[in-house]
Order: C-alpha cells, then structure tokens, then sequence
C-alpha cells in the first residue's frame, strides 16, 4: 500500500543521518589521528519507549480498487517495549515486545455497505530481532508476530469487535550514547486480516499499518 512505501522511503533519510552522523571517524581522515572507541556491549536486558507517526488503511477485498485502501487515515501512537539482547562479536540478536498506543478511527462510504467505520487504539507485537554493530552504531532488522484490537461495523447492518492477530517487519538503527542509553528510529510494516459479518455476509477485510517511530532504551 502506499503509506507503506512512504514509511520506508521517509525512514531511510533518518538512517543514513543516524548512521553517518554518529558512527566513529575512520583512520583515513586527512590531519587527524584515528579515534579509539571502547566497543559498546550490546548484551542484556533493555527497556524504553517510543514515539511513531502511522499511516492506516482498511482494504475490503472485491470493492474499489484492487491494492487500494478503501478506508485510510494517518494517526500517531506510543508504546512501552522490552527487550534482551545476545551478542557474537559484532553480531546482535534477541527478542523484543511492545506495547501501547495506535490511535485509527475512521468512516467512509464503501459500495455495498453504506458506512463503514473502523476504529482501533491498540497495537502490541513480539517479535525476533537481529543486526551488524560498529561499535555504538547498530542497524538490524525485525520480524514477528503482532496483536491489535479492531472494531469494525456498516451502516448497511453488521458489526465485528475482535483482537486480530496478524505479522511485522521492519528495519531500523540504534546508537548507543553510554552503556546505558540508547536512541533508535525505525520504519515498520503491518498487516492484518478480518472476516466481520457485514451486510449480511461475511466480509473478508485487510488493515494494514505503517509506522515511522523514534524512541529510547535503558540496558540493565
């Protein structure tokens, strides 16, 4: 979807400013003596939190255009997130959970059910995490299993009030500032799928979610 390509295409400048902007100087630098860095330890327990602006969309399948949203919105949300982490040399991996906040609401016209609204607030996601180090610079992707709760109903009869479960991916970078302290910005993709009983049918529906965020973390 669209808001989809927006997310990684706007993401990417964050990125490229997060990576070269803090990584350490290269010894090639013309008049100045290479910098020695302690090699930051990326092991253990880790809790923050972050902010993210969303794109949302609601697509009905066989209405309006194929790949199209027939429902979408721009939102902003918060989360709490856990994680622990496990390293390899400059290698990371591990776990990480998050919890909070993704406001959508939205209503709109569809052909063949009058109104229709989709409102949900809340967006969780475990998933498995992994990544390159240099030092306090870490770029890593992330995959896995996310939850969000969703209400969905039609003027045209019908109303559905359910937890979806459904999947995430994205990539991302951290910079640590000491041992304790790290920032990261991240770009994600989800996607969701619902049959609601909508103007008397069953109606197979997909939500899909894009999200820009930055956030915070303190190793334990």
């Amino acid at each position: 979807m669209g808001f989809r390509v927006g997310a990684y295409s706007g993401v990417a400048g964050v990125l490229i400013l997060l990576t070269a902007g803090l990584a350490p100087a290269q010894a090639g630098d013309v008049g100045q003596p290479a910098p020695t860095f302690a090699s930051h330890d990326w092991a253990g327990l880790y809790l923050g939190m972050d902010v993210a602006g969303i794109g949302a969309g609601l697509d009905v399948k066989g209405v309006g255009r194929k790949g199209k949203a027939d429902l979408k919105k721009g939102g902003f949300g918060m989360a709490a997130l856990a994680g622990y982490n496990f390293t390899s040399g400059p290698w990371v991996w591990g776990v990480e959970g998050q919890m909070g906040y993704a406001g959508f609401k939205k209503s709109g016209a569809v052909a063949g059910f009058g109104t229709m609204t989709i409102d949900s607030k809340c967006l969780s996601s475990f998933v498995l995490r992994g990544g390159y180090a240099w030092d306090n610079v870490l770029l890593y992707g992330k995959a896995g299993v996310a939850l969000t709760s969703a209400r969905i109903s039609s003027t045209a009869g019908g109303s559905s009030k359910k937890t979806l479960v459904g999947a995430v991916a994205g990539i991302g970078a951290e910079y640590a500032i000491d041992e304790q302290w790290t920032m990261r910005a991240e770009a994600l993709a989800y996607g969701f799928e619902a049959t609601p009983n909508l103007a008397g049918k069953k109606t197979k529906v997909g939500l899909a979610r894009g999200t820009i965020q930055v956030g915070m973390t303190f190793r334990f």
